[in-house]
């Protein structure tokens, strides 16, 4: 132990004398665990517009699937003379109200 140092931790002395290779170590965890915190974070951000897609494209998905299906008696949607507008209506206000709402959260 010939080479002594202290380091200082938020401005308190964490231990009177280490050696300097022990210091080192100290340090390189510590930029380590930095640097993983920020790719933590941005991870974190790419999942939250990941989430946003996948929920806006799912409900549009659920509605598109129900109009989709085949029954052996007529739907009454089908039978009225604007029922496709109006399905394509409701799924862009659907769209519009998650986006509006993910918006309001600071997800976009």
């Amino acid at each position: 132990m010939r080479f002594i140092c202290s380091v200082f931790v938020l401005g308190l002395l964490a231990l009177p004398a280490i050696p300097v290779g022990f210091a080192l170590g100290y340090l390189l965890t510590g930029a380590v665990e930095v640097y993983l915190s920020v790719i933590s974070n941005r991870l974190n951000e790419v999942m939250k517009v990941l989430t946003v897609i996948t929920a806006t494209v799912g409900a549009l998905a659920v509605i598109t699937g129900f109009y989709g299906m085949n029954f052996t008696r007529t739907f009454p949607p089908f039978e009225w003379r604007y029922g496709v507008l109006a399905v394509l209506g409701f799924m862009i206000v659907t769209a519009a109200v998650m986006l509006a709402a993910f918006r309001r959260l600071r997800w976009l």
